[in-house]
């Protein structure tokens, strides 16, 4: 089980993407997979349930050329704790349906505290095979979460105009 944060688990700091306030990203790649470790800091205050966080969306250009491919580029859906639904990317705002793309890519939920903030916090790890996503040695994506009974989300690495928008000129590369 994948636990923890890319800090606690002392890998190379150049694997933080992302580091704010509110959320804490960090990337790091085995010999098989691409782990994604996402902190939800301001979320703290509040309680074990899932209603802080109802949906993390992952969207991968896997031939990062900059464009959205459709059946091509992946969206990753995590849509509980450890339930992830990938699905291909249909044009910019419609995927598939999560049975259309076959993947083992797992998701794991700690509501624990880490080095990034010593209080008990939502901590989401995601395991993506290599095989699914990678080009290159590297992966370019970008991510979406929030609430759907709030109608709040969060996009980086630029907000998004739509909650299920995927903008491939504007994205995040990890390359190891």
């Amino acid at each position: 089980m994948l636990l923890g944060s890319c800090e606690k688990r002392e890998v190379d700091p150049k694997t933080v993407i992302l580091e704010n306030e509110h959320h804490y990203l960090c990337v790091e790649a085995t010999e098989q997979d691409i782990l994604f470790f996402i902190e939800f800091l301001d979320s703290a205050v509040y309680s074990l349930a899932f209603d802080t966080i109802s949906f993390i969306n992952l969207y991968i250009d896997v031939n990062q050329n900059n464009q959205v491919d459709g059946y091509q580029d992946i969206c990753y859906h995590v849509r509980s704790r450890d339930d992830v639904c990938a699905a291909f990317l249909v044009d910019s705002t419609r995927t598939t349906f999560c049975d259309r793309f076959h993947s083992t890519a797992k998701a794991f939920y700690t509501f624990n505290y880490s080095t990034v903030l010593e209080v008990a916090h939502p901590i989401y790890s995601i395991r993506i095979p290599k095989s699914e996503i990678e080009f290159n040695r590297a992966v370019e994506f970008n991510i979406s979460f929030g609430n759907s009974k709030k109608s709040s989300f969060t996009s980086y690495p630029q907000p998004l105009g739509h909650i299920f928008s995927f903008l491939p000129h504007m994205k995040f590369r990890y390359q190891y």
